[in-house]
């Protein structure tokens, strides 16, 4: 029986808050354990392995989301297991030349004073990371977002204690250790998965479509990690040192909360497209990305402005005086994650095998990227490139938007994404007003947040931004919550609509 979108929406939101949570707080344990030398040298070898992963990846991960997700919207479940077991033994070895070419550059960099216990755990964490992000996508795309919820809580689990007790013994070693200890759990699990087996084979034509899927979709990973990932980190750390890495790390930690908390909202969707896609529904898939997209930035736009405007306060107590320098940087780079509602148009845009668009549009993001490198950030150091990615990813967005809505001819919610960014800005200028009261920072922190959270709900009831659609379609999210949680949030949301 096929899982209702609310449900899925909810179980893959709680699949991510987990794994949202314990990196918070492993991001606080490395800033108090290692300050901001160390918790930079940890943040640009994890980067190494992300981005290295990514190179190798081949796009296998988000191509195995989308044809099982299709596959099943067509009533072909009997392939998913041939093609589950078909890309998952290819992604392996691609992952071990990945492993062996980090360990080489790792090498070569740190040579001759290369710590060979650092290196082999840093190729481990990668193919941790890479069997991780395809144990993810398989249950994305079979949509089993209460199996991935228990896996992430576990593994979040075996994260924050391994940081804790290896950070304190080793540092940064340790630290990298613990990261690899986390990635295991997910990992693991992934063995199982793709044990099963089929008599079936798989038709040439689809092979085709995959590899050309596959293809294209990781042309414009490979773009799109320029823009979007931590691309920033190589050039801070080559210009300005591990110091000022961490201040970038810290500043940016706020800025990846609201995003991945966007995502923990929109996580379901490429599936749910996909399948929507397989089965030729395009009205509906219409509608439930007008929706989608309000629903998400009804949380992303505020959370931004308000991060901002109380950063001051936010900051050092989570992560302690010796990353004040932090601040500033931090309220520029919270700004564009205001905008990561357009994470449910890029699960449209690949579920409609447009990836093509994403590498050709992000080909000019990316030069940006590379250009604000070599000539921004060597001058203005952590401030310059935190202004040169609220410019970059803004500009993206808006050309994503353009393209969904004038290209592919879907709906865009204008209106709703106005009145929510009204009501954001009035919101975020009172929580700033009262955070420049004189009171213990704490009691200011909760002050500004409460005020700025009451004057943005006031808003969007003024300015209504509830029709009777999207209030008969977030009622079906809140059913599924655990009561009485569920019973307070409707009531507030038929008082939001009234």
């Amino acid at each position: 029986m096929k899982q209702p979108l609310s449900q899925k929406v909810l179980l893959s939101a709680s699949a991510s808050t987990v794994s949202l949570t314990s990196r918070f707080f492993v991001q606080i344990l490395l800033a108090r354990l290692l300050g901001p030398q160390g918790m930079g040298q940890v943040a640009y070898i994890t980067w190494l392995a992300e981005i290295t992963s990514v190179l190798f990846s081949f796009s296998l991960p988000s191509t195995l989301t989308k044809f099982l997700a299709e596959l099943r919207g067509a009533g072909s479940e009997k392939h998913v297991p041939v093609i589950a077991r078909w890309i998952y033994v290819r992604y392996v070895v691609l992952l071990l030349f990945g492993a062996t070419a980090l360990s080489f550059y790792l090498i070569w960099v740190y040579d001759p004073v290369c710590d060979l216990f650092l290196v082999l755990i840093a190729g481990m964490l990668l193919m941790a990371k890479g069997l991780e992000s395809l144990n993810s996508s398989y249950l994305s795309g079979r949509e089993r977002f209460d199996t991935l919820a228990r896996i992430n809580l576990t593994g979040s689990i075996v994260l924050l204690v391994a940081v804790a007790f290896f950070g304190y013994l080793l540092k940064v070693k340790g630290a990298v250790l613990g990261y690899l200890a986390g990635a295991m759990v997910p990992a693991a699990c992934s063995l199982l998965f793709f044990r099963q087996k089929s008599v079936h084979e798989i038709d040439s034509s689809l092979v085709e479509r995959i590899y050309k899927f596959a293809i294209y979709s990781w042309l414009s990973l490979l773009i799109s990690t320029l823009i979007w990932s931590r691309t920033e980190i190589f050039f801070i750390d080559r210009y300005w040192g591990s110091a000022a890495v961490g201040i970038f790390t810290v500043g940016l930690t706020f800025s990846s909360i609201v995003q991945q908390a966007s995502g923990l909202l929109s996580g379901a969707f490429m599936a749910h497209f996909s399948n929507l896609v397989g089965a030729g529904d395009k009205d509906t898939i219409n509608r439930h990305y007008r929706i989608a997209t309000t629903f998400v930035a009804m949380f992303s736009v505020p959370m931004a402005f308000m991060g901002a405007a109380v950063m001051p306060q936010l900051l050092p107590i989570f992560f302690g005086r010796a990353f004040e320098g932090a601040v500033e940087s931090a309220m520029v780079l919270i700004l564009p994650s205001a905008l990561s509602f357009s994470f449910i148009g890029s699960s449209l845009v690949y579920a409609n095998e447009r990836a093509d668009f994403i590498f050709l549009g992000g080909l000019a993001g990316a030069l940006m990227s590379v250009s604000a490198g070599f000539l921004i950030i060597p001058k203005y150091g952590v401030l310059g490139a935190a202004w040169s990615r609220l410019i970059i990813h803004t500009a993206m967005i808006f050309l994503g938007t353009w393209f969904i809505w004038r290209v592919l001819g879907f709906s865009f919610p204008f209106r709703s994404l106005f009145i929510i960014s009204l009501a954001s800005v009035i919101s975020a200028t009172c929580a700033f007003g009262v955070s420049l009261s004189h009171v213990r920072e704490v009691l200011k922190l909760a002050f500004s947040l409460a005020i700025g959270l009451g004057v943005y709900l006031l808003a969007i009831k003024t300015l209504r931004l509830l029709g009777q659609e999207e209030k008969e379609a977030f009622k079906l999210i809140l059913a599924k919550l655990p009561s009485p949680l569920g019973k307070n949030f409707e009531r507030c949301l038929e008082w939001l609509a009234r």
